[in-house]
């Protein structure tokens, strides 16, 4: 069959299942009582509607790209990694713990030490289930799934108490976050004063290396072929079982460094209990047909209300929340003494949401 055949057979499965998934969303909308079209206009034509909108998505969708990167190396070695969640979290606290022990430490020097030390975390929590897997024949969907609930565990219990932010222990909040990283810690912004960040342009070079080392040096052909024809590979003389490992550490490596890139970490927030990226990255990654170019274009957009809702911090459950809470219905959502802006200035900040009935209002 010829290459261009095969490019358009691919192309013509994947639209057919988009728009079955399509087509089955909008009649669970019907049923629901809501227009279909409506919903789809939301999620799909309104985050682009405007510069803020397309920076908001980009930003959502870089990390998603990293990890999609990274699956798409161990799906092509044979192995159904759903561990991009997992990685994610053992190499966000890796980096931050960096970030906060080092806060002084030149730019130029820390965000590649966060990085490394990002890599390493995942690498080591990614080559785990693969050892797993070519060692001991533990299928890789129970180990990575099961590796996803340990890795979220240790997450949260450090983000609870080792590493949560003094400030929050301070005032009585307990919200669940580490502290705000240094102004040396931030990716540059490309757009300012919106968060689109360098973290996109990572992203992109990580795509075109990893094509470039699957499909243009030995080390790609070879781990392409443990992955394709592991009893062939192991005639031909391949240790399968190191390429099976070297192909989860890989992509471990490339999940971690999304937490970097991730609108959790960067340019200015902390790290937060629920930073929401994970599962989405194995269907970007067949969504674009296992390539490690495709996920650069298949990770999903995400409406306003999407954004917003991820990035919400938890409740308040100081005094002053609970006050307004029980007085006048409005609730302390975040509250951040210390927070610095672009160019360093020190400020304190309070998010008040309306806890009645009807849409939530917003008060700076």
């Amino acid at each position: 069959m010829r290459k261009s055949t095969i490019l358009i057979y691919n192309a013509a499965v994947i639209l057919t299942f988009l728009f079955c998934a399509l087509l089955l969303g909008a009649v669970l909308f019907a049923v629901a009582g809501g227009n279909p079209l409506t919903a789809y206009a939301v999620m799909f034509i309104q985050p682009l509607k405007d510069a803020f909108g397309i920076s908001e998505t980009l930003v959502r969708a870089t990390p998603l790209m990293l990890v999609a990167v990274g699956v798409a190396i161990s799906f092509r070695s044979g192995i159904l990694n759903i561990g991009g969640e997992g990685q994610i979290l053992i190499g966000a606290v890796a980096g931050t713990f960096v970030g906060l022990a080092l806060p002084d430490l030149p730019k130029f020097l820390l965000i590649p030490l966060i990085f490394a030390t990002a890599f390493l975390g995942g690498a080591l929590w990614g080559a785990l289930a693969g050892w797993l897997k070519a060692y001991l024949g533990v299928n890789e969907i129970l180990s990575t799934v099961m590796l996803n609930y340990i890795a979220s565990q240790i997450y949260i219990y450090l983000l609870r108490a080792p590493m949560i932010d003094p400030q929050e222990l301070a005032y009585g909040t307990g919200i669940p976050q580490t502290a705000q990283l240094s102004l040396n810690a931030w990716l540059t912004r490309l757009m300012p004063p919106m968060r689109l960040h360098s973290g996109l342009i990572y992203a992109i070079l990580a795509a075109v290396l990893v094509y470039l080392m699957l499909w243009k040096t030995t080390l790609g052909y070879r781990m392409r072929a443990c992955g394709a024809e592991p009893l062939a590979a192991r005639y031909a003389g391949m240790n399968v079982k190191r390429y099976l490992v070297l192909a989860m550490l890989l992509a471990g490596a490339l999940a971690l460094g999304a937490c970097g890139t991730h609108p959790a970490a960067s340019p200015s927030d902390p790290v937060p209990e629920t930073p929401a990226t994970g599962t989405a990255t194995s269907t970007s990654t067949a969504t674009g047909g296992n390539a490690p170019l495709a996920p650069a274009t298949s990770a999903p957009p995400l409406s306003p209300d999407e954004r917003t809702a991820s990035n919400e911090p938890a409740w308040g459950t100081g005094e002053q929340g609970q006050e307004a809470s029980a007085g006048s219905q409005l609730v302390i959502t975040d509250m951040r003494v210390g927070s610095h802006d672009e160019d360093g200035r020190e400020y304190d900040r309070i998010v008040l949401e309306f806890a009645g009935e009807g849409t939530p209002g917003w008060l700076p």
